[in-house]
């Protein structure tokens, strides 16, 4: 059971589920409405602009120390991010670029007010216990990086931390690399685990600070060195967040 959060943060939560509710609820029904036709395009800003007032409401500042830059524009790109805590989904939610998409477990779905709009946004869901699906959902997300210049945004650990340390990295978000020979951009996020840590129903006030690094070209990866790859851009989110 998740330790109940002081009045104030209590107080900061329901506003934000309130905001959360109204605001997903909105785009939802546009989104249906529409026969989600264009939720690609309008989407994003919508999503930044909620999340970001989610996270006011509840007292947590974004701070993008470097290579914001980076996300700039709409264009084939894979963001993989680190996964340690509720409260990285308002994170990333409030830097969305352009164009993108999601890869999340399909267990997303029943998440109130979020699990609906994952399905009406167009998001890729993952039946991790069906390796078979998993697969044509990851092909799904490649083709939306060829065909409509996505950015697709995956968290290579596949769950988040229970300790609030890096876990290990699966190889989803690799197969996709080489197979769509989008370029990698990693985004390591620091706080949010401190913030709203395993167990806590609402997340303390404070600062969650985010890096944008440079960008890994993939268009040299092969299926023989993919482990590797793995590896290496595990040891520089260990790197990364112990600095």
């Amino acid at each position: 059971m998740g330790r109940l959060p002081s009045w104030r943060a209590g107080l900061g939560l329901a506003a934000a589920w309130a905001l959360m509710a109204v605001g997903l609820t909105a785009m939802t029904l546009l989104s249906l409405v529409t026969l989600r036709v264009g939720v690609d395009r309008w989407f994003p800003p919508f999503g930044r602009a909620l999340a970001r007032g989610a996270l006011a409401v509840m007292g947590v500042r974004v701070v993008v120390r470097s290579g914001a830059e980076r996300l700039a524009g709409r264009r084939a790109r894979i963001c993989v991010i680190n996964h340690c805590s509720q409260l990285d989904i308002l994170v990333i939610g409030s830097l969305l670029p352009d164009g993108v998409t999601v890869v999340a477990k399909k267990e997303m779905i029943f998440v109130p007010f979020i699990g609906l709009g994952f399905v009406a946004f167009k998001f890729v869901l993952i039946d991790r216990a069906r390796r078979d699906r998993a697969q044509r959902s990851l092909k799904e997300a490649g083709e939306r990086i060829r065909n409509r210049a996505a950015t697709v945004v995956i968290a290579p650990e596949g769950t988040r931390s229970r300790t609030g340390e890096l876990g290990p990295f699966k190889m989803g978000a690799f197969h996709l690399a080489l197979h769509t020979q989008a370029p990698v951009v990693p985004i390591v996020m620091r706080g949010c685990a401190a913030l709203q840590p395993m167990g806590a129903i609402a997340p303390r006030p404070g600062t969650v600070t985010v890096d944008v690094l440079e960008e890994i070209p993939t268009d040299g990866w092969s299926e023989d060195d993919l482990k590797a790859r793995r590896d290496r851009l595990h040891a520089l989110y260990v790197a990364e967040l112990s600095g």
